[in-house]
């Protein structure tokens, strides 16, 4: 979600969804800044420099992108959410039944998500593996946010 990457997953996501504005929120940060609530709201116009941008003039230095903490972030029509730990960076999906599992599968490839269903190691250093997890935290990630049925 820190990403430039991510207006392309915003594109997505509100033409799909038929919507017009993201909101960004910072559950971490009660302090506003300027008397504004911790929150940026993504309209569909907005390009990638121009979120960059107002990630990095939230807050005071080192920015509000970098402060570390929790997120989250969903469009006006409520078809879906990410919440997302930075410090962890991990981030869960959260689409409503019915959402195209098409367009499930594109914000997955763009943003070069894991399932938690998979923990075998990808090879790829960049990604998290979560057979990594401590067995008492990949056990309660799994029951919390896994599909039925997935194996510890």
């Amino acid at each position: 979600m820190f990403d430039p990457c991510f207006i392309e997953v915003k594109n997505l996501l509100l033409t799909e969804d038929k919507a017009s504005v993201i909101a960004l929120i910072n559950l971490g940060d009660d302090t506003p800044v300027d008397d504004n609530p911790p929150a940026i709201f993504i309209e569909q116009n907005t390009k990638a420099k121009e979120y960059i941008s107002e990630l990095e003039s939230k807050g005071a230095p080192p920015g509000w992108r970098f402060v570390m903490g929790r997120y989250v972030c969903a469009s006006d029509t409520g078809n879906w959410s990410i919440y997302c730990e930075k410090q962890n960076n991990m981030a869960v999906f959260a689409f409503r039944e019915g959402f195209p599992k098409s367009i499930c599968s594109q914000v997955e490839a763009l943003l070069r998500a894991k399932s938690i269903k998979f923990s075998s190691p990808t090879g790829d250093s960049s990604l998290f593996d979560f057979i990594d997890l401590l067995p008492d935290w990949r056990f309660t990630l799994v029951t919390e946010h896994g599909p039925e049925g997935v194996s510890q």
